[in-house]
């Protein structure tokens, strides 16, 4: 796990870890699990994002 902020909003999240999406159509693509506040409600949750966009997103 580790610790990281989101470049547009400043907002720190908690990378859990690398996933594999298994749908049909993007089997196999590589997904990250992350944990954090949401933005726009009242609570925390986690949310999955494609690998490279994850890395062009967060650092």
């Amino acid at each position: 796990m580790k610790l990281v902020k989101h470049h547009k909003s400043q907002c720190h999240y908690l990378k859990i870890c690398k996933i594999t999406n298994a749908t049909n159509s993007n089997d196999g693509q590589k997904m990250i699990l992350y944990f954090g506040k949401y933005r726009d409600k009242f609570g925390w949750g986690f949310f999955v994002r494609e690998e490279n966009e994850f890395k062009e997103k967060f650092s």
